[in-house]
């Protein structure tokens, strides 16, 4: 019975621990939103190179990516993968061929160790 406790204890610690750090992250991406969006639109790559560097100063994220309207990579940095993939869509208006709306994709990464990690601290 105790082992039963203890198992739901932390599981639950894991579940808020995880929702925590998820909107931690929304948080951290809102923050930084404006900086992406007036980057992409002067096509700053060093200023988003800045941004997703930045990102990685958060221990709980080990990758950042944009990627334009087709899933290029415009920029990146840490350890891809495709677990624990955290997506933020930015519009913003610049000029295109097609049209005057483009579109990119903010992708951050962090692994489920690191939360272990923390649940046990």
């Amino acid at each position: 019975m105790a082992l039963v406790l203890s198992f739901l204890i932390s599981y639950q610690q894991y579940r808020e621990r995880s929702s925590f750090l998820k909107k931690e992250l929304d948080t951290i991406v809102t923050a930084k939103e404006s900086i992406i969006e007036q980057s992409l639109w002067i096509k700053d790559t060093r200023a988003l190179v800045l941004v997703m560097k930045g990102f990685l100063l958060n221990s709980d994220i080990v990758y950042s990516q944009i990627t334009d309207e087709n899933e290029k990579t415009v920029v990146s940095n840490g350890m891809p993968g495709s677990d624990n993939v955290i997506k933020k869509q930015f519009l913003f208006i610049t000029r295109t061929r097609e049209g005057i709306y483009s579109s990119a994709n903010l992708r951050l990464r962090r692994q489920n160790d690191r939360l272990s990690q923390k649940l046990n601290t």
